[in-house]
């Protein structure tokens, strides 16, 4: 049984150890690549497989997230030294739209495990989110990352109502509502004017609280915690600014 044990785990690292050192090995020769169309073509096409993988087996989702994460650091070194040029926004778009959309798809079709494939749908879009709009050199105005971030909060808001629709007080709808709140909150942090925030952030909590109410969700009513915060943050910080 011992032995049985063993072999099982060894035939585990090598299901997960080929594709894993693969990816890794790309994500560090990309910026030695400059990341090139054929460099991200190959990631790409690395990334196809393990969302393919992931269907296939369960226990695959592991690797598809890790891919996930490893696009990352080539993300934000070529939007760092390339900047917004064809090559590197196909490569965010492309990124995007593989996990997102495997995840959604999944998520749509009831694919167990839920949570691995809620975390590609939701997590890919914010993640190329932050790591493209840090390594920004300044190229693309502010308000293109802030009409990103709303684009990214309505298909998560979308996503929160769909499976509220399917199952009350689900792991999925609340992970979903929680990314709708975050992305509102950076969006408004780039679109709306200072003396504007207070009441944006008020209405982002109040929209929130609402939606608690109707999904009946004990857990996402805490997501109202945040917005609240930051509209009294801000509001207090605009009453010394009047009183000074």
């Amino acid at each position: 049984d011992r032995f049985g044990k063993t072999d099982s785990r060894w035939k585990e690292v090598a299901t997960y150890a080929p594709m894993a050192l693969a990816l890794v090995q790309l994500a560090i020769l990309l910026p030695q690549m400059t990341f090139s169309i054929t460099a991200w073509a190959f990631f790409g096409a690395l990334s196809v497989l393990a969302i393919a993988l992931a269907w296939r087996e369960t226990k695959m989702t592991l690797v598809m997230l890790a891919a996930l994460l490893l696009a990352i650091l080539p993300l934000s070194g070529a939007w760092a030294e390339r900047g917004a040029d064809v090559t590197t926004l196909t490569a965010t778009l492309g990124i995007v739209a593989l996990f997102a959309g495997a995840g959604h798809w999944a998520l749509w079709r009831d694919r167990q495990p839920l949570l691995p494939w809620a975390i590609a749908a939701l997590g890919a879009p914010i993640i190329v989110w932050f790591a493209a709009s840090f390594a920004n050199r300044g190229e693309l105005d502010v308000a293109v990352w802030g009409v990103a971030a709303l684009l990214i909060a309505a298909v998560s808001g979308w996503l929160a109502w769909e499976q509220n629709c399917k199952s009350q007080q689900n792991i999925v709808m609340r992970l979903a509502t929680g990314a709708t709140v975050l992305m509102l909150l950076l969006a408004g942090q780039a679109l709306i004017d200072e003396q504007w925030a207070a009441s944006y952030c008020a209405i982002v909590a109040l929209a929130t609280a609402a939606w608690a109410k109707y999904s009946g969700d004990r857990v996402v009513s805490g997501t109202t915690i945040a917005p609240l915060g930051i509209a009294i943050l801000w509001a207090t910080g605009a009453s010394y600014r009047v009183l000074d």
